[in-house]
């Protein structure tokens, strides 16, 4: 008996091993919770600093560009005959009282830099046709813009080209490339993001939007050349935009998953339609993030391009409910509409360009496939079944979109392809690229 009760008397007693566990994972919370405490700290000085750095940064910015077009220029001059002209780009002041239509301090108005240039570049390219025929392809000039254009468009009349850079929009000359006006984007105070900007030409060709930095979309006036407002309806990056052919009506789609319907006679949101799942904390929204927006040639529909894959189909009242279908396995990266017939293209990382028709349920005419690396544009002639496609593989490669056949590639840019328009009524189309080249391409054949 005395040797149990020992036994007994020497065993732990388990309420006080589960008091020192608690008590030892209390301190451990206690710890975290300090460090997690003092990480926020860190946090909120690094976004102050970061904001206070922002104006520093842009500076720094634009004098590096300024110092490297300079170079480039000198350059330039010792290789191009005397004739070759150095096109001067000429500013435009924006609105004093810019306005805006919410978050009016967020915005910054436009600001000038007189001694921004483009510069006439010599470019070596090269053409690998399929066959013997060369279709007459031939460079009419190249820009040196200094900074990644990512997106480019003709106005409806091909009078005019616009670009955008992650700093400044564009507008040149489609003939002679001389600078028609250029300006620099509105961004929010202390925000450095570098997104992907994109932009759109009104049909009448009075008015181009722009994304800016952050969530907004500037309206740019062409006949007065200047900022005359600036929209707030999204709550992050604004990725594709389109103004319908009533000349009165902006679409705007974003990642966050929105599309905003604005009245441009009075700058005014008209309608929000959401898709997909906002994550509020992290921006993000994987189903419903949209990259691309088109009206059809007959304008019969809108056509909305979404990240994961699928294609969706509005009537242009957007008053039904959308139709949709599975258009890639991997990531949509943009949607065009062909000519002549209804049916729409859609480029992707899966290296591929599809024709679809959407006669009844949506049907693959053609997969074209030929690019080594994502395809992240296409446009189309208005002459003849001739398809371009840009990518990341730095290559313009033509098709003839209802065999599938590859007719060319063109080897120009030392930089992804991020964009290409076809004029509206001549052979002639432009490129633009990470490598800060904007391109002008006379063509005779197909």
């Amino acid at each position: 008996m005395s040797t149990t009760n020992q036994l007994f008397k020497s065993a732990p007693d388990p309420t006080q091993k589960t008091t020192e566990f608690l008590d030892r994972t209390a301190s451990q919370i206690e710890l975290l919770t300090n460090r997690i405490g003092q990480l926020f700290q860190e946090r909120s000085i690094c976004i102050i600093h970061l904001s206070q750095f922002q104006k520093d940064y842009t500076q720094m910015r634009d004098i590096y560009n300024n110092l490297k077009q300079n170079a480039q220029g000198l350059e330039t001059t010792k290789n191009i005959a005397p004739q070759s002209p150095v096109i001067t780009q000429q500013k435009v002041f924006p609105p004093k009282s810019p306005v805006l239509t919410q978050k009016n301090d967020s915005l910054m108005p436009s600001e000038i830099n007189e001694s921004k240039q483009f510069s006439i570049k010599e470019l070596s390219w090269n053409l690998s046709a399929v066959n013997s025929e060369k279709y007459g392809i031939k460079l009419k000039y190249a820009l040196n813009i200094g900074n990644v254009v990512t997106s480019i468009h003709f106005d409806n009349p091909g009078e005019n080209i616009a670009f955008i850079d992650n700093q400044y929009l564009s507008v040149v000359d489609s003939f002679k490339g001389s600078v028609v006006f250029s300006a620099e984007l509105p961004h929010p105070t202390g925000c450095c993001d570098i997104h992907t900007r994109v932009m759109s030409f009104s049909k009448n060709g009075s008015m181009i939007a722009t994304s800016t930095a952050g969530s907004s979309i500037a309206i740019y006036s062409m006949i007065t050349k200047q900022l005359i407002k600036c929209l707030d309806g999204h709550t992050c990056t604004v990725s594709s935009l389109l103004f319908l052919s009533d000349n009165k009506t902006l679409v705007s789609g974003g990642y966050d998953g929105y599309i905003c319907i604005w009245d441009i006679s009075n700058f005014s949101l008209v309608k929000r339609i959401p898709h997909g799942q906002l994550n509020m904390e992290t921006k993000q929204n994987k189903d419903g993030a949209i990259v691309s927006l088109i009206e059809s040639k007959g304008e019969e529909f809108i056509g909305v391009g979404f990240v994961n894959g699928t294609v969706g189909i509005y009537e242009p009242q957007f008053e039904q409910s959308m139709n949709s279908f599975s258009a890639h396995s991997e990531i949509l990266l943009s949607v065009s509409s062909v000519p002549f017939d209804g049916a729409i293209a859609t480029t992707s990382h899966d290296k591929t360009a599809k024709i679809w028709t959407l006669m009844g349920a949506a049907k693959c005419r053609k997969t074209l496939s030929g690019h080594s690396d994502f395809v992240l544009c296409s446009s189309f002639s208005p002459f003849g079944p001739l398809m371009l496609t840009g990518s990341k593989d730095e290559t313009v490669k033509g098709w003839n979109y209802l065999t599938g056949e590859e007719l060319f590639s063109l080897k120009a840019h030392t930089n992804t392809v991020f964009g290409i328009d076809h004029h509206p009524t001549k052979r002639m189309f432009t490129t633009c690229s990470g490598d800060g080249i904007v391109c002008v391409w006379e063509y005779s054949e197909p």
